[in-house]
């Protein structure tokens, strides 16, 4: 799944982005060529295009540990600052992509023989609101594949067989943890 992310990021980087005052257009550069190309920032009913990207953005850096991509999201906010400050009100989900920016978040990974082994764990950590969180399940099946992705959770492996839980924030981790009740006190 985060392959096919972060293959669709790199499309809408290459058709959507402002090379030269950062943001996303609203429509791509293999599009047909009109007089204006406008940027998306307003959130109304909807949350805008950059918003939303923004998030996505921040969410894939997180997942992958990439730089690169926390510098892009880093850049299409500092290219929507100004306009945004200035009326924050109604840039809503794009003031939650800040929030993640700058506020802590949570990196939380279960790695697990299989998925079913992870299901306790998943459903546990489903059970929570954890804004400003990202989640990755990694098994024995999507190990490799994934590590190819998110070098980050090359040591996180599955302890004695049992779906094991580790808690990070700011990629700093807690020691990891197999027991439920100390997966509920470790996300308060």
């Amino acid at each position: 799944m985060c392959s096919i992310a972060l293959q669709l990021q790199e499309k809408q980087f290459a058709l959507f982005w402002d090379n030269e005052e950062g943001g996303f257009y609203f429509y791509g550069s293999d599009g047909e060529q009109l007089l204006v190309r406008p940027k998306e920032l307003y959130d109304g009913a909807m949350p805008s295009g950059n918003s939303v990207t923004a998030m996505n953005l921040l969410r894939l850096a997180r997942l992958t540990g990439k730089n690169d991509i926390m510098r892009l999201s880093s850049e299409q906010i500092s290219a929507f600052a100004g306009e945004i400050s200035l009326y924050p009100q109604a840039h809503a989900h794009f003031m939650m992509a800040i929030q993640f920016l700058f506020g802590p978040t949570k990196e939380i990974i279960i790695a697990a023989p299989d998925k079913k082994v992870a299901e306790e764990m998943i459903q546990e950590i489903r059970a929570h609101f954890i804004p400003n969180s990202v989640v990755s399940v990694v098994t024995d099946e999507t190990r490799e594949k994934l590590l190819l992705l998110a070098p980050l959770l090359t040591d996180k492996t599955a302890r004695k067989g049992k779906a094991t839980v580790y808690v990070c924030e700011n990629f700093a981790c807690q020691a990891p943890v197999t027991d439920v009740q100390m997966v509920r006190e470790r996300l308060h």
